[in-house]
C-alpha cells in the first residue's frame, strides 16, 4: 500500500505543478503537511544515591548527536569517578506556553 502511494506522488510529481502534488500529500496525511510540535522537552537525568535516596547531579537536552555524545562522557566520567550509585532516567518537562 505504500509503494502505491509512493509511485502516485512521483506521477503527480511529472506534472511539475504544485497543487496536484500539495492535494495529494494533503490527502495521504490527512490534512496535516506540517509536522506536529511537541508539548515536551526531554532529558537524561544522571542521578547519585549516597543512602539517602537519589539526586539529580546533572541533566542534558540530547536531541542531538553532540549532545547525546557529551551526556555519554558526563555519565561515563561519573561512574568512574564516584563511588555512588549512579543512575540514568528520562524525564520529560511540559514546555512553556509562548505568547
Amino acid at each position: 500500500m505504500r509503494g502505491s502511494k509512493l509511485a502516485l506522488i512521483s506521477w503527480f510529481r511529472e506534472f511539475d505543478s504544485p497543487s496536484y502534488y500539495n492535494l495529494i500529500l494533503t490527502k495521504l496525511t490527512g490534512g496535516n503537511t506540517m509536522p506536529k510540535q511537541n508539548k515536551f522537552t526531554y532529558y537524561k537525568v544522571i542521578q547519585e544515591n549516597w543512602g539517602n535516596g537519589w539526586d539529580d547531579v546533572d541533566f542534558e537536552e540530547v536531541n542531538t548527536v553532540e549532545a547525546r555524545k557529551l551526556f555519554k562522557e558526563n555519565l561515563k566520567a561519573y561512574r568512574d569517578n564516584s563511588p555512588a550509585l549512579i543512575r540514568v532516567i528520562n524525564r520529560r518537562v511540559l514546555k512553556e506556553a509562548t505568547a
